[in-house]
């Protein structure tokens, strides 16, 4: 799928995705789960496909002694999360090289991003966040449930432009999760109408790191 005109959509309704998506209460279950997993004690948190900093802002605004960093490809909504997440560094950054990343962290934020990525690309973000976060760290990702079939083209909320979108089972992204070494939390199912009138299935997951797996080779990212 080439990826330059999903990014061309984002950045030209990247005001709208914002007021549309800023308010993020409707998944508070899964992210005040990741507030309390973390903890209190100071840490780092770095936000995959951050759009406008909507998930990050949620987050921050509960555990602000969180050293934030917010990575998107589309540059509108990198503009937006610095506005919003002044406290964050935020940048223009592919998340499929987080891989090539130095360093690790507390709490690794997958807001339906991947519903942008295919297959082979979720699997490798999955296994890139285990080998990138602390012991004990936490993994939270959102994504529309459904079959993978049902991936294929959607239009924008005015009909205008359209998007690759990719939907999959929960128990395909589970099932990535836990043979990368990470331990199933929580995960949580939101019913979510569309524009069109027709409902998807928004899915939570909270991972956490097993330090006991021997997937970890953290050590050698530090």
């Amino acid at each position: 799928m080439p990826l330059d005109p999903t990014i061309a959509v984002f950045d030209k309704h990247a005001q709208a995705y914002q007021q549309k998506y800023m308010d993020q209460a409707r998944y508070a279950g899964g992210l005040n789960r990741c507030c309390e997993l973390v903890g209190d004690e100071f840490g780092s948190l770095l936000d995959l496909g951050c759009g406008p900093g909507n998930v990050s802002r949620y987050i921050l605004d509960q555990k602000p002694q969180l050293r934030a960093e917010a990575i998107d490809l589309s540059p509108a909504m990198v503009s937006l999360a610095s506005i919003n997440l002044p406290e964050a560094q935020c940048r223009v950054e592919d998340v499929r090289t987080l891989k090539n990343r130095k360093g690790s962290y507390d709490l690794i934020l997958v807001g339906f991003c991947i519903p942008y990525l295919n297959r082979n690309e979720v699997a490798e973000l999955i296994a890139s966040a285990y080998q990138h976060l602390n012991s004990n760290g936490v993994l939270y990702l959102s994504f529309m449930e459904g079959d993978y079939d049902r991936s294929g083209f959607q239009l924008s909320s005015d009909g205008q432009d359209k998007a690759y979108i990719h939907y999959y089972p929960a128990d395909e992204i589970t099932t990535h999760l836990e043979a990368s070494g990470f331990i199933i939390d929580t995960l949580l199912r939101t019913d979510f109408e569309k524009a069109d009138g027709k409902k998807d299935v928004d899915v939570q997951i909270v991972a956490i790191k097993n330090p006991g797996s021997n997937h970890d080779t953290n050590d050698e990212l530090c």
